[in-house]
């Protein structure tokens, strides 16, 4: 990521999201830290949820991709649960990352979870492959303020890229970033931010 990106994201998280008792926990989760602490009277500062275990790729390097039902099983997290969890530390976050296993655009209410954490003052940061998009969408990740979005393509070209991402068509992903970049332009936004990210292998160095 750009450096003058990441000082503007982690000021807007300083500045929006911040109040007395996240930086006072934010303080004491250093200290704790740095104190090497077992037990912690600090809460996390920044939570990670995973949306959804489905994927609509094939990338060989991930258990929902090859579709090891045994090892992950296929399921979407409801808003209501998001909500019951998020409820329990949304005064002390800064940050909540909405990805993990699963594509993150998948869950219907994904845009519901985003626009709940922004109400209370907490950034959200999605990673995802970005082949299911379109203007509708674009339209509300803007309107539900959602802070980052890092975009997962390993190659610039479909003969590279589908290397990994195994059923992903790469033109259809620069579409997607047209359509959200040219919505930011229409409704006047600078969020969410966009990284291009991409894990390396011989063929794409």
């Amino acid at each position: 990521m750009r450096a003058s990106t990441t000082y503007f994201k982690y000021l807007y998280y300083f500045i929006y999201c911040s109040s007395l008792k996240k930086i006072t926990n934010y303080i004491l989760n250093k200290i704790e830290k740095k104190a090497k602490k077992i037990y912690l009277k600090s809460l996390p500062t920044d939570v990670l949820i995973d949306p959804c275990t489905i994927c609509n790729l094939y990338c060989p390097g991930c258990a929902v991709g090859v579709k090891y039902a045994e090892l992950i099983e296929p399921g979407m997290l409801s808003f209501k649960q998001f909500k019951y969890i998020f409820d329990q530390f949304k005064d002390y976050v800064f940050n909540i990352s909405l990805y993990c296993l699963g594509e993150p655009f998948l869950n219907q209410e994904i845009f519901s979870m985003i626009e709940y954490a922004s109400i209370n003052r907490c950034g959200t940061t999605i990673h995802s492959n970005f082949n299911i998009f379109d203007e509708e969408m674009a339209e509300k990740a803007i309107k539900s303020r959602l802070t980052h979005i890092y975009l997962s393509i390993e190659g610039a070209t479909q003969e590279i890229y589908e290397k990994y991402r195994v059923g992903g068509d790469i033109m259809r992903v620069f579409r997607n970033i047209e359509i959200l970049v040219n919505m930011k332009k229409k409704l006047k936004s600078v969020f969410p931010l966009l990284t291009w990210k991409y894990l390396i292998f011989p063929y794409n160095t």
